[in-house]
């Protein structure tokens, strides 16, 4: 019974010798690639009800948003440089300051999910009968929209994915 004892220490002992440290195999590993998210503003005639936008990133970690693909093997990891809470919220605010009115109100947007994945898929070419692969991307958002006047006040929830592959077919 000593033996086995000893040998059941040893397997479990030497296991941790050998394999690396979750902080190891990642480090370097996988470099960052950052969205651009700026674009123009908002030229509609409508006006928002509220001033602000206010986003809050609740994920469990916000340090990414997914994991991409870049050929040849190679695989980045996903993100937005000055993280989701501030680059989203300076994207909203700048795309839709034209249209914001001045009466005290804000959005809270909470960030419940925020991830983007690929996978490869069959596509049928109609025109040609072919079959062929196409990387797909899927993005998942669960976002939460709330109001706020003194209190908060629930307005939305978006739960849903979201799939687009490179010819701009975008599907809910």
């Amino acid at each position: 019974m000593r033996i086995i004892c000893s040998i059941v220490f040893f397997i479990l002992s030497g296991n941790n010798l050998f394999s690396q440290g979750k902080d190891d195999f990642y480090k370097g590993k996988l470099p960052f690639k950052y969205l651009d998210i700026t674009g123009k503003s908002y030229t509609g005639a409508n006006k928002l009800l509220f001033t602000d936008f206010d986003v809050m990133d609740a994920r469990a970690d916000t340090g990414k948003i997914g994991y991409f693909n870049g050929g040849f093997n190679k695989i980045y990891r996903l993100g937005l440089e000055k993280g989701a809470r501030e680059d989203i919220g300076a994207f909203l605010l700048g795309y839709y300051k034209p249209v914001l009115t001045d009466n005290g109100c804000s959005v809270l947007i909470v960030i419940r999910k925020l991830w983007f994945s690929q996978y490869d898929s069959l596509v049928h070419v109609k025109t040609s009968d072919v079959l062929f692969t196409d990387r797909v991307g899927l993005l998942r958002l669960k976002l939460e929209f709330y109001l706020k006047t003194g209190d908060y006040y629930p307005l939305y929830r978006f739960d849903s994915s979201i799939n687009g592959n490179r010819s701009g077919e975008v599907v809910f």
